[in-house]
C-alpha cells in the first residue's frame, strides 16, 4: 500500500469511527468515542462505540463483536485513547 492510499484509508477510517462516536449520548460524563477494528489488509472487521456511563467502552464493544483470537494483527482506530483503569 502507498504512503498516499494509506493515509487516505487511515482518515476514511477515523472519519467511520466518528461518525460511530456520534451514536454515543451526547450528555454525560463520558466523551463519545468510536472505534473500527482493521485486519492486516485494512478490512473493517468490527465497528464499536460508548453506549454511556457503565456501558464497554467503544474498543471493548468493537473487539466483543470478533470471535476468540480475531482481533490478532488488527489495527484498532479510536477516536480517543483508550482507559486504563
Amino acid at each position: 500500500m502507498t504512503t498516499v492510499t494509506r493515509a487516505a484509508t487511515d482518515a476514511a477510517t477515523m472519519r467511520r469511527a466518528l461518525e460511530l462516536a456520534e451514536r454515543g449520548p451526547a450528555r454525560g460524563v463520558n466523551p463519545r468515542v468510536g472505534c473500527v477494528i482493521l485486519s492486516p489488509g485494512g478490512d473493517v472487521l468490527a465497528e464499536g462505540w460508548h453506549r454511556g456511563a457503565g456501558t464497554a467502552h467503544a474498543e471493548v464493544d468493537a473487539l466483543a463483536k470478533l470471535a476468540p483470537g480475531g482481533a490478532r494483527g488488527a489495527t484498532a482506530v479510536v477516536t480517543l485513547e483508550p482507559c486504563n483503569h
